[in-house]
Formats: structure tokens, C-alpha cells, sequence
């Protein structure tokens, strides 16, 4: 059992991209979320202090994420947003592990 504080939603394949056979020109690729996913997330790291070589800010992110145990999940990129519904950024999983005991999938990006 998860305490819910945010969603997830899922990058579907995406469709299109490459070059158009017929004009030589690019064709843009476009991909689909799938429908929201309950979540818990907890934040490991968080900083406003990321700077670029010429000297641009970014923020450094990482979450830990836990969803009720989900066979189907294929992990990919995914679009993490908290209770009220605000987008907290668009991730990559970098782990993702199976908790059996407890049926619970820890997804960390």
C-alpha cells in the first residue's frame, strides 16, 4: 500500500520521426502518455545550482518513485506530477526494481 501524493504517466512508443522517402525532408515524431498512474514520490536530490560552461542554470533532480506493482511496466521515459496536478519534470528511468514482499515497483530517476 502507497500513500498517493502525485501521478505518473508512462511515454508511449513514438510514431514517425526518420525522413520522408518521397520529399528527402524530416518527418517529426510525435509520442503519447499513457493515463495517469498513482504514485508515491519522494525526492533524494534537489538543487537550483546547475550551471552550463557558458554559464546557464538548470535544476538537478533525482526522485524516487513507488507505484503498486504493475507487471505491464516498461521502463522508458515518464512524466512525474505532484497532487495538485503540476508537471514536476519529464525523466528517464535509470532503476527500476520489483519489491515482491510488499507488491511494489521502486522507480528511481
Amino acid at each position: 500500500m502507497i500513500i498517493e501524493n502525485g501521478t505518473i504517466q508512462v511515454q508511449s512508443t513514438e510514431t514517425g520521426g526518420g525522413i520522408d522517402p518521397t520529399t528527402g525532408y524530416p518527418v517529426t515524431a510525435t509520442s503519447t502518455w499513457s493515463n495517469a498512474i498513482a504514485c508515491q514520490y519522494r525526492t533524494n536530490t534537489f538543487s537550483y545550482r546547475g550551471k552550463t560552461k557558458p554559464g546557464e542554470a538548470f535544476t538537478i533532480a533525482s526522485y524516487e518513485i513507488l507505484i503498486e506493482a504493475a507487471a505491464d511496466f516498461t521502463p522508458g521515459r515518464i512524466r512525474l506530477l505532484n497532487d495538485k496536478g503540476e508537471e514536476l519534470g519529464e525523466f528517464t528511468v535509470i532503476e527500476h526494481e520489483q519489491l515482491n514482499e510488499v507488491g511494489i515497483l521502486r522507480i528511481l530517476v
